[in-house]
């Protein structure tokens, strides 16, 4: 009974930890991908806050994603919008090559 007890505990704290990663981070950029990798010319940035879903805390989290294009772009900006609970500086800007 108790080995069964510590085995579920073990499994709700590391295999349900793992599947709530994704609410720490902002939505993947469809389209678009790594600056450094030379997805595009267009950037998004994105700095806000986001809640905890299990408690209040409020974490600061940041993006930053290349696009080919400025649709691209500002469609990932407004899925990061919907995403965090008090967005702040977002922004699409051609960067020169």
């Amino acid at each position: 009974m108790m080995k069964s007890l510590i085995g579920a505990t073990f499994l709700l704290t590391f295999l349900g930890g793992a599947a709530l990663a994704g609410v720490y981070s902002p939505p993947p950029p469809r389209g678009g991908g790594p600056c450094e990798a030379g997805f595009g010319p267009w950037r998004g940035t994105y700095s806000g806050t986001s809640q905890d879903p299990f408690n209040d805390w409020v974490r600061p989290v940041s993006a930053q994603a290349c696009f080919p294009s400025e649709y691209l772009c500002r469609r990932w900006l407004s899925e990061v919008q919907t995403w965090a609970v008090n967005p702040g500086l977002m922004k699409c800007r051609r960067v020169d090559q």
